[in-house]
């Protein structure tokens, strides 16, 4: 091991046998846990809460790392492929933003950027990453915005449904997308997003995934604890998304106080994006009629609290289209659902969820890239199925890259503040 001191800042070379990864084998020796070492560099920076440890990698090296832990060996050659090429393009385009600048560091190692070492690579990994070395996605010229997530619901969104910008339309490579078998058109009614939802028969590009369809129950005694234990935290943080009914269809500014909004006499979804995301949702209760507006709001205000569901004899269960149900979570899987209602003598009973998906749903689902490699499709085609009407160029031809950067080498990364 080599170490090099500079100002306030260590770094450390030969890190397979450095104390950190000493530390994580006598952490996982029990359960023979992957033991990470690293390539690069480890950059140790003290911070007032502890030390910031950054790795400073060459970025085909990273992609070692990052292609195996973001998707499994299933995903084959050319599964590995895209995955590397859209992981390459992600990286560099996370560091042009500066996202992470402040922090000193480029991209964050889970799933804030891109899962990082988390598993071990292997040949195949390597073939795909030397492969298509160097090799970004662009559109117009200019780096894309590789979004990409585990599991659609059959229907991919486009980058305007997830993320509100000033200007519409930024992103035309990131859009709206049906993936199904069935000739739907969109799921902004209710109504057509509840059965699209109900139906776990449909046939899609990732409907291998367990995740593609899911739901859980909440009896009427856990979705009035659910939605009064929530409510007041989320209104506290976002007070703007909440209004209430003042008469005929005349909405003002509401005001929820730590009891919450008391007995439910209904919940629905109002209102879906195009893909089926929610965005409205009516309460009513014996206080009034709410309009919730927003959806992680709304995704949020449904999951109950882990704190709850550890006090439950019962527990609420996540059950999906395959694999075990999920019980304990601190999260549903994505926020394309819809709501079904039981009534008993006129009165709301329970409800269930009826959910597609996991992840935000923009960009390349990583279950379909499993599927597209394993019917033989190329890595190219499976690329351009999520990503539209983009073009391939090498990281080096990007004079806007050199501009960004100064003209430093983009094979290096992570170094810090290089591009901030």
């Amino acid at each position: 091991m080599k170490t090099y001191r500079n100002k306030n800042t260590i770094k450390i070379s030969g890190i397979r046998n450095s104390l950190l990864s000493i530390e994580k084998e006598f952490l996982n020796k029990a359960n023979n846990a992957y033991i990470p070492s690293y390539p690069g560099f480890i950059e140790l920076t003290p911070k007032t809460e502890g030390f910031l440890l950054t790795n400073i990698v060459p970025i085909e090296d990273y992609l070692l790392y990052v292609v195996p832990s973001e998707v499994p060996y299933s995903a084959g050659v050319e599964g590995y492929k895209a995955q590397a090429v859209s992981a390459r393009t992600y990286a560099i385009s996370d560091m042009l933003s500066g996202r992470f600048a402040k922090y000193g560091f480029h991209v964050d190692d889970s799933t804030y950027s891109q899962v990082y070492n988390s598993q071990p690579t292997n040949n195949i990994v390597k073939n795909a990453v030397k492969e298509t070395e160097s090799l970004v996605m662009t559109y117009n010229g200019r780096i894309i915005d590789a979004k990409y997530y585990s599991t659609s619901c059959g229907f991919g969104a486009s980058y305007d449904e997830v993320w509100q910008e000033k200007e519409q339309n930024t992103k035309p490579y990131l859009s709206f997308n049906n993936y199904t078998n069935k000739e739907i058109k969109d799921l902004t009614d209710d109504t057509t997003a509840l059965t699209f939802f109900k139906d776990w028969t449909i046939n899609a590009i990732d409907s291998s995934s367990p995740y593609f369809r899911w739901k859980y129950t909440l009896n009427y005694s856990n979705l009035i604890n659910t939605i009064n234990k929530n409510i007041y935290t989320i209104y506290k943080n976002n007070p703007k998304a909440f209004k209430k009914k003042w008469i005929f269809n005349i909405y003002t500014k509401a005001t929820i106080t730590q009891d919450g909004i008391g007995q439910i006499k209904d919940i629905y979804i109002s209102k879906h994006s195009p893909s089926g995301l929610v965005k409205e949702m009516m309460l009513i209760s014996e206080n009034g009629t709410y309009k919730v507006e927003g959806t992680n709001i709304i995704k949020r205000l449904v999951t109950p609290s882990l704190e709850y569901q550890r006090s439950l004899k019962s527990k609420i269960e996540i059950q999906r289209l395959g694999g075990n149900s999920i019980k304990e979570f601190e999260s549903i899987p994505s926020a394309f659902f819809s709501i079904d209602r039981e009534f008993k003598s006129g009165n709301l009973s329970s409800i269930t969820v009826y959910g597609g998906g996991y992840g935000h749903g923009v960009g390349m689902s990583q279950y379909g890239l499993i599927e597209r490699s394993r019917i033989g499709e190329n890595y190219k085609t499976i690329l351009s199925t999520f990503y539209k009407d983009i073009q391939y160029t090498n990281l080096y031809d990007l004079k806007r890259f050199y501009n960004k950067c100064w003209g430093v080498d983009p094979a290096y990364f992570f170094t810090k503040n290089m591009c901030t």
